[in-house]
């Protein structure tokens, strides 16, 4: 897998919703495809998510997410806030 870049230093202290969805498409230009995804999950994925867009209000905080999970897999997905 790619090596993550570091995000780029905030240049004000509020981000409009736009800022933060190129910031976030910015910092993962190269994220792993959906079929490497599902190969990770064999023989089939048991969970599977595609191009998830979540958040609250008119903050996304999840953008275009894609997720395959095996049976027997552990998950834990970890953010800013812990």
């Amino acid at each position: 897998m790619a090596n993550v870049p570091e995000p780029a230093p905030l240049k004000a202290a509020t981000l409009s919703v736009d800022d933060v969805a190129r910031e976030a498409q910015a910092m993962f230009p190269d994220r792993p495809d959906r079929e490497f995804l599902e190969s990770l999950a064999l023989p089939a994925p048991f969970l599977s998510i595609a191009g998830l867009n979540a958040g609250y209000g008119k903050m996304d905080v999840l953008h275009d997410l894609d997720l395959a999970v095996g049976r027997g897999q552990s998950l834990c997905l970890i953010g800013p806030n812990g």
